[in-house]
């Protein structure tokens, strides 16, 4: 069930940046591009220039974070001034090594956590970089991601679409019934 799930999520993030394409195909200052894994083109690569170009805010929801590029991308962007937040899955924290360690890479360079606190799953592979460019599919940040498994990012380059996505965000992070600051082994609070 989780599979069928998990695809149908993933379809419908391609579906919506899509539709947001067809309804603003006109417009030059907005575009949209793909890149699949195991394909000429990087997803990682790609991802990781979205990072490094971005200029005041981040906001990374993903599932699995154990590739350490993002992470050191990431860090690089909050050292160099960009307001970043990331939420990602509690349960993944718990049973991925990889992913704790990460996770406390970008606390210790002072980017706010927050994981799912309810019954399901924070499943969203999605990035929004200055409330101009979304980036979303079946993508986590993972080794087997880029070198071993089919997955597609989704790259949406459009103002209003992104702010729209930014307000999801904003509520998701809000919410501090369905999600809880993630703190450091120290027990500072960063969020």
């Amino acid at each position: 069930m989780e599979v069928i799930t998990a695809a149908g999520l993933t379809f419908v993030a391609g579906a919506t940046c899509y539709a947001a394409y067809l309804k603003y195909q006109n417009k030059s200052d907005k575009s949209i591009d793909y890149i699949f894994s195991k394909s000429s083109r990087s997803p990682k690569e790609e991802l990781l220039r979205i990072i490094d170009a971005t200029n005041h805010t981040l906001d990374v929801a993903v599932f699995i974070l154990t590739e350490e590029d993002f992470v050191t991308h990431i860090c690089k962007a909050s050292k160099r001034g960009v307001h970043v937040r990331v939420l990602t899955d509690d349960s993944q924290l718990k049973t991925l090594n990889k992913q704790k360690e990460n996770v406390q890479k970008l606390l210790q360079c002072g980017i706010p956590i927050k994981v799912n606190n309810h019954e399901g799953i924070m499943h969203l592979k999605a990035m929004i970089a200055d409330q101009q460019v979304i980036s979303s599919g079946s993508y986590n940040f993972t080794f087997s991601a880029e070198n071993r498994n089919d997955e597609v990012i989704v790259i949406l380059r459009d103002r209003k679409t992104a702010q729209e996505w930014t307000k999801v965000f904003n509520a998701k992070w809000k919410d501090s019934r369905n999600y809880k600051s993630y703190h450091s082994l120290s027990g500072k609070k960063y969020a």
